[in-house]
């Protein structure tokens, strides 16, 4: 976990050296929208330097890091990821609510409720 953050950070400051701020998505997370990702933004723009999604009882991913914490991404090794990064930071750190964010695909039994249940239910508006 910690070795892949180091490797995407590293790439991406190649592509984009003047780089501000970094999002931090998982691909098991179906329930993501661009209105999420702009809050996360939109919640950069305060005090708060690092912006966690809060799902109730765990927070993580989206994430959002600014500039001042891509060291600390870059040098991530092994098992410790991002959230090594947020808890050394306590007074940089900010949540957004993401209920939905619990939710995600690790398995096959997963995807299929996860089908089942957006199969019954209307998308996610707004949020």
């Amino acid at each position: 976990m910690g070795s892949t953050l180091a490797a995407g950070t590293s790439r991406l400051l190649e592509l984009a050296p003047d780089l501000d701020a970094l999002l931090i998505l998982l691909p098991d997370q179906p329930l993501v929208t661009v209105h999420l990702l702009d809050s996360l933004v939109a919640a950069s723009a305060g005090d708060a330097s690092i912006i966690l999604c809060d799902y109730g009882p765990a927070s993580g991913p989206p994430a959002l890091f600014q500039r001042a914490h891509f060291q600390e991404l870059l040098s991530l090794q092994g098992d410790a990821g991002a959230k090594a990064v947020a808890s050394r930071h306590p007074t940089a750190l900010a949540k957004i609510l993401f209920p939905e964010g619990a939710s995600d695909i690790d398995t096959p039994e997963a995807w299929d409720r996860f089908t089942r249940l957006r199969a019954t239910t209307p998308p996610i508006q707004g949020r």
